[in-house]
C-alpha cells in the first residue's frame, strides 16, 4: 500500500489517501501534527477512545481502524480510517460562498439532522464519548450520506489544555 496523496490539510494534520497495490483507494490516514502527538497524554487518550468506540458502528461515522506511529525524525501518530470519497462540507460551503449562491434550506436541514442524529447515537453508545473536533472539515458528504470523521480526537484534544 502507498500513502502519498494529500487529500486535506488543517490545524490537526495531514489527511493522506492510502491505496491498495492495484491503485484503488482503501483507507485514509490523518497524520497528526508533531505538536499534538508529542504530548504523551494525547496518545494515551486517543488509544483509550479508540478502545471505547471499537464496537461502535454507525453509518454517519467513518470507521476508525487503528492508530499507528509514523516513522520519521519527530514523533507522529497516524489515525487510520476507512476511505469514503466524497466532498468535505467545508469545500461545499466555500464553493457556495464564492459562487454568490445560497445553500438550499432543505439541504442545510438534512446535513444538520444527520450530524445531530449521529452525535446523539455516539453519546448513547457511551456517555464519556464526545467528538471534540467537529467542524465542516470533519464532515464528508458522499453518496447522499453525511459522514463524520475523526470522532475519537475529543478526549485527546482535551489533554492539550488549549484555552
Amino acid at each position: 500500500m502507498s500513502s502519498d496523496e494529500l487529500l486535506f490539510r488543517d490545524g490537526l494534520g495531514d489527511r493522506l489517501l492510502i491505496r491498495a497495490t492495484q491503485g484503488r483507494p482503501v483507507q485514509e490516514s490523518l497524520v497528526l501534527r508533531t505538536e499534538l502527538s508529542s504530548v504523551p497524554s494525547f496518545e494515551f487518550a486517543l488509544n483509550e477512545r479508540l478502545w471505547l468506540v471499537e464496537r461502535f458502528d454507525h453509518p454517519a461515522f467513518l470507521t476508525v481502524r487503528n492508530i499507528v506511529r509514523v516513522p520519521g525524525r519527530l514523533p507522529r501518530i497516524g489515525l487510520i480510517s476507512d476511505y469514503t470519497g466524497g466532498t468535505r462540507l467545508s469545500d461545499v460551503l466555500a464553493r457556495v460562498e464564492s459562487s454568490g449562491q445560497s445553500l438550499s434550506p432543505g439541504a442545510a436541514v438534512f446535513v444538520i439532522k444527520e450530524i445531530l442524529d449521529g452525535l446523539a447515537d455516539l453519546h448513547r453508545e457511551n456517555g464519556d464519548l464526545s467528538h471534540g473536533a467537529l467542524a465542516p472539515e470533519r464532515i464528508v458528504l458522499a453518496e447522499g450520506r453525511v459522514r463524520i470523521a475523526d470522532y475519537v480526537l475529543g478526549a485527546a484534544i482535551e489533554q492539550l489544555r488549549f484555552s
